[in-house]
């Protein structure tokens, strides 16, 4: 089974003249921007438990609470690479599909 949003993956392409942050200025984002996301964080998981809902729908082999808190941490830990100009919700979707599917085949 191919996961639904591969075909969809878009690269991002570096614009000319910006510069780009070193790694480590990302990682220690100001804490007004951890702020922000992690209020986006709380606003989006109800959103995320419905979808991790239907994706164990007729599926008693993963709980989908445990599927959001899975994607839940893996979001919070790879927040330097999210773009707060984009929206936050495909992400989440994306990293909820990538924990159930991991949780599914433990």
């Amino acid at each position: 089974m191919a996961a639904p949003d591969s075909c969809y993956l878009r690269v991002p392409r570096p614009v000319q003249g910006a510069v780009n942050p070193r790694p480590s200025e990302r990682a220690n984002a100001p804490s007004e921007v951890a702020g922000r996301f992690a209020d986006q964080l709380s606003s989006a998981r109800s959103a995320l438990r419905g979808y991790a809902r239907a994706l164990a729908a007729g599926q008693g082999s993963v709980d989908p609470d445990d599927a959001v808190q899975e994607a839940l941490t893996r979001a919070w830990t790879r927040r330097a690479s999210f773009d707060m100009e984009r929206p936050l919700l495909p992400w989440l979707k994306r990293i909820a599909l990538r924990a159930f599917l991991d949780l599914r085949r433990r």
